[in-house]
């Protein structure tokens, strides 16, 4: 995926590339891809969307693709589910064999779901500590 916005210059730097920006500072960009991926009012995604990426923006993986930011916004829906009174905030992470030999292998796609927040990370672990 293509990532943060050309005039962030605190966390970002042009590359050899004319107009190429490349993302130095990993830890911003890890916080604004989150929050993103957190924000449940589509009216404020979108704006963090805008405040984030690029306007040409795309991200692509085998199942789908999205190119701009109106297409990121539809793509960040976050997982969030009640366990008891706390919110469990996940991520989606999909993953493919892309060195694999084996016809079968080579079509497989895993999903995993990541905490999005410490808050959901140790409620995780205090379910698989039950």
């Amino acid at each position: 995926m293509r990532s943060l916005r050309p005039d962030d210059q605190s966390a970002c730097k042009t590359g050899a590339t004319e107009g190429v920006t490349i993302m130095t500072d990993f830890n911003t960009l890890a916080e604004r891809y989150v929050a993103v991926w957190n924000e449940t009012d589509a009216a404020r995604r979108k704006a963090l969307i805008a405040e984030t990426f690029a306007e040409d923006s795309f991200y692509v993986d085998p199942l789908m693709q999205a190119v701009g930011r109106d297409q990121l916004a539809d793509l960040f829906v976050p997982l969030r589910i009640m366990v008891g009174d706390r919110e469990l905030s996940l991520i989606s992470m999909t993953s493919v064999f892309g060195t694999a030999t084996d016809i079968e292998l080579s079509e497989l796609t895993l999903e995993t779901f990541l905490p999005a927040n410490p808050t959901s990370a140790e409620i995780l672990r205090t379910l698989l500590n039950a």
